[in-house]
């Protein structure tokens, strides 16, 4: 079984925004490894398809490099006790503003308050560049500003569309 993320330009990590994680579970996987080659969507086709014995659908996964480094020659059989889930699986996340530090309280009330009035129904409906932000401020539970800025901003200082602050108003604007 593959599991990769979808859509993963959309956000970054802590690391580089090009990272998409992927997980693969099987008694030939490497048990507990983290591989840290550079795959992507087309290594795992190309993987599926050499376990499959199937032939390339296209020239990019042919010329792929099948994802060997994340498995064994040997299958690991050993059982395993399936652990239930700890949280109700309709269960929303709880308040970002609750477990925020004290100082980071009203920002993160203000991101709560944004994810509350979204459409949650459908992929991409949320501004990327503030949805980008909510990410980052939640990973770093409201302490570190987004990369690139001097502080942390709230949805409505985040330009739509960009991930950059607004300018600041100068003394000639006239629309408040």
């Amino acid at each position: 079984m593959f599991v990769m993320e979808d859509d993963s330009q959309a956000g970054v990590d802590h690391v580089d925004g090009h990272r998409q994680p992927a997980m693969v579970w099987s008694p030939f996987a490497k048990k507990g490894a983290v591989v840290n080659n550079y795959y992507t969507q087309l290594n795992i086709v190309r993987t599926i398809e050499q376990i499959l014995a199937l032939p390339p659908m296209t020239q990019m996964d042919l010329a792929a490099q099948p994802m060997f480094d994340a498995f064994t020659d040997k299958a690991d059989t050993t059982p395993y006790t399936a652990q239930p889930n700890q949280i109700p699986l309709d269960t929303l996340n709880g308040s970002p503003a609750a477990a925020a530090p004290a100082a980071a309280q009203p920002a993160a009330q203000a991101w709560a308050d944004w994810s509350k009035k979204q459409d949650w129904k459908g992929p991409d409906r949320a501004n990327p560049a503030r949805l980008n932000h909510a990410d980052w401020y939640a990973a770093h539970n409201f302490t570190q500003p987004y990369p690139g800025e001097d502080k942390i901003l709230t949805p409505d200082e985040v330009n739509a569309g960009t991930a950059q602050a607004p300018a600041k108003a100068s003394a000639t604007d006239t629309d408040g």
